[in-house]
């Protein structure tokens, strides 16, 4: 569903009096076409799988739009269109405004933002949905999958400054959030955050990455998932939920490494708290042609909601269900066709597990993708 609301309030630019002659507009784009096939027609959402066939859900197509007003001014918009495997949906797609904002600099130091931009939580926080700039299919669900919510609609503030070779940036945000389509951490969701801010803190040279980051919200709203056959429709309210993350990434000589971790906790008894990592290691061979790699990554959960096949462990044993891991490897390579095409092949063993419990789940799934910007 397309929410008009944002795309209404940053076309609206255009009436701003800024002096559109001088204005530098660009245009770009991105898409991802991405193909899977698993060994289970288990509906295991956190694996983008919906039944033993080769689907293109996951797929998506993205425009960036961007204005230099003046010298201190900018605009920002993204319109993407990804596919929605919600329950009963799968094979139709879904068109977002991501990030409609603007940008006033009054020196090299000062940022300053206001609109719906993305949450500053991660290393790729703000190339969800562009494969072309990471290495993975998918971003791992164990860290990316724990914050479902990726924009908001608000007002953020950065500063920033250099330290020798390395350069330092501070930012702090406020507003309110809003998710309307299927995350692969948690299945169909429409979340409304009552209000949403937080702090990231990124420092980095031409070689290596560091970030961390914190958030606190209150998020409301209803969960949709499959369960069994049958679709659920769960309403939430879990009161305040704090998340935090580190990462750090390097690339020196042939060898990129990344590595991620992340936690949400609510302030709420007996509700769902998350814990997760992954580390990947890549080597770039044929003058960065082609780049294999490996990611090993782990989720703990601990008083998990149910949901099927967490219901089969439930039904034998209730504590195990409510807490569980889970583990993911990882083993890709990647061919840069051109400056503007990659291409992806890559098989994922998931495996979930349950405390107390010997009745545990696993899949395999083979993915292949062409990331493209233009």
């Amino acid at each position: 569903m397309l929410n008009w609301r944002p795309i209404v309030i940053g076309v609206s630019f255009i009436f701003l009096p800024w002096n559109s002659a001088h204005a530098d507009i660009k245009v770009r784009g991105f898409a991802d076409v991405i193909g899977s096939n698993t060994n289970t027609s288990l509906p295991l959402t956190w694996i983008n799988n919906y039944g033993k066939q080769f689907v293109f859900d996951s797929s998506r197509v993205g425009l960036n739009v961007s204005a230099e007003l003046s010298h201190e001014w900018d605009f920002a918009g993204q319109l993407v269109a990804r596919g929605d495997t919600s329950p009963g949906k799968q094979g139709s797609y879904l068109v977002t405004a991501d990030w409609i904002f603007f940008t006033y600099r009054p020196n090299d130091h000062w940022r300053f933002r206001v609109g719906r931009q993305i949450f500053p939580l991660y290393l790729y926080s703000e190339e969800f949905d562009v494969g072309f700039n990471y290495l993975w299919i998918h971003l791992p669900t164990t860290v990316y999958g724990i914050v479902p919510v990726k924009s908001f609609n608000g007002l953020s503030v950065a500063y920033s400054e250099d330290f020798g070779d390395y350069r330092g940036i501070l930012s702090v945000f406020a507003g309110t959030g809003f998710f309307e389509q299927f995350s692969s951490g948690i299945g169909g969701a429409v979340i409304r955050d009552q209000y949403v801010r937080g702090a990231s803190l990124v420092v980095n040279d031409e070689n290596i990455k560091v970030s961390a980051s914190y958030k606190i919200s209150h998020p409301v709203g209803n969960i949709y998932q499959s369960n069994g056959g049958s679709e659920l429709t769960i309403p939430f309210d879990i009161g305040n939920v704090q998340n935090w993350s580190l990462g750090v990434s390097t690339h020196l000589n042939s060898f990129l490494f990344i590595a991620e971790g992340g936690t949400s906790h609510t302030d709420i008894p007996n509700t769902d708290e998350d814990k997760g990592f992954y580390a990947t290691l890549g080597y770039e061979l044929l003058n960065a042609t082609l780049m294999p790699n490996v990611t090993y990554a782990y989720q703990w959960t601990k008083n998990a909601t149910v949901f099927y096949p967490d219901s089969a462990v439930f039904a034998s044993d209730p504590t195990g269900a409510l807490q569980k891991s889970l583990s993911q490897l990882i083993v890709g390579i990647n061919y840069r066709a051109n400056l503007s095409t990659i291409l992806k092949l890559s098989y994922e063993r998931d495996e979930l597990a349950y405390r107390n419990s010997s009745l545990n789940f696993g899949a395999d799934t083979f993915s292949l993708a062409v990331d493209a910007i233009f």
